[in-house]
Parts: C-alpha cells; sequence; structure tokens
C-alpha cells in the first residue's frame, strides 16, 4: 500500500478527494452536512463526539431528526465510509514523502478504527428502531478509540515533520 502512495499523481488525487469529502461535510447546501445534524438534534453526529454517546442520546437525536434529517444522517454516514481511508492515506503519502515510512502505521490504525466505527455507525442507523444498548455501547467506545488514534497520527505527524525540518536545517549548514 505504502509503495502505490509513492506513484506520481497519487498525493494530488488523494488530496483533492479529501478535500471533496471535508466540502461535503462543511457545505450548507451538501445533505451530508454535519451542521444539519446539529441544527435538529442540538448535538454532533455521534462519531464527532470524542466522550462518546448514550443510547438515550441516541434514541432522542433519531426522534428529532425526522425523515429529512435521516436522510441527511445517511448521506453523511455514505460520505464518511470513505473519508478516513482518504485522510489517513493523505498522511501517510505525506509522512512517506518525508522519510517516515514506519510512522505510516499510524495512520492505518485510525483509518481502521474509524472504519470499525464506521460499521457499527451504519448499524445504529440500520436498527434505529430495536437499538441495542450494547451496540451504542461499542460504538461509543469505539469512537474514543478512534479519537485517541486520530491523536497518536496528529503527534506523530507532528515528529515527522520537525524531523524532516530539523533534517533541512541541518543539511543547509
Amino acid at each position: 500500500m505504502n509503495r502505490w502512495l509513492l506513484r506520481p499523481r497519487v498525493l494530488a488525487g488523494i488530496a483533492i478527494a479529501t478535500f471533496v469529502c471535508i466540502a461535503l461535510f462543511q457545505l450548507p447546501w451538501s445533505p451530508a452536512a454535519g451542521a444539519h445534524f446539529l441544527a435538529l438534534t442540538g448535538a454532533a453526529p455521534f462519531d464527532e463526539r470524542p466522550a462518546g454517546y448514550t443510547l438515550s442520546g441516541v434514541l432522542a437525536a433519531f426522534r428529532q431528526l425526522g425523515a429529512a434529517g435521516l436522510f441527511d444522517y445517511e448521506c453523511y454516514r455514505a460520505v464518511d465510509a470513505v473519508f478516513p481511508w482518504l485522510l489517513c492515506g493523505l498522511v501517510a503519502a505525506v509522512m512517506l514523502r518525508l522519510d517516515a515510512a514506519r510512522a505510516t502505521m499510524w495512520p492505518w490504525l485510525a483509518a481502521i478504527a474509524d472504519t470499525a466505527e464506521n460499521v457499527l455507525q451504519f448499524r445504529i442507523l440500520v436498527t434505529r428502531d430495536d437499538l441495542s444498548p450494547e451496540l451504542v455501547q461499542w460504538a461509543s467506545g469505539i469512537t474514543q478509540v478512534k479519537f485517541v488514534l486520530y491523536a497518536l497520527m496528529l503527534l506523530m505527524l507532528l515528529a515527522v515533520g520537525a524531523r524532516a525540518l530539523w533534517r533541512q536545517h541541518r543539511a543547509l549548514r
């Protein structure tokens, strides 16, 4: 996988696709915008809550969403199915270009955790009329793990960037 990220134009393609996903999450006219969920429920979408969420909170949110809100949330979930792989692929490609192949483990772990969370989120969405408390508890826990892994990924990216700058500064001496 890492070797593929070093191919010409791959970084640019991943960056553009990542930007498109971010735009879909942010632009008010996009059905996948997280702001729709926030406007209807008063809280961020479940997977944007680092502290997790509860069964009662999930049930209340689904009641508040209504048919249009559920459609928007389904669009949000669809975009979020590919977004973690694009974002983490972008970070891994940057790390590779900064000669830090071993550090690419962190973006891939974050993408795996985010994908596991997305699977559970889809399951919550599909079974919202007969929601299992254990399912919500697992999804909430995986959300918290995801945020820890993304934080570690960010720390690694900062460390890799600092090391690249330090090497560049040393080479200029």
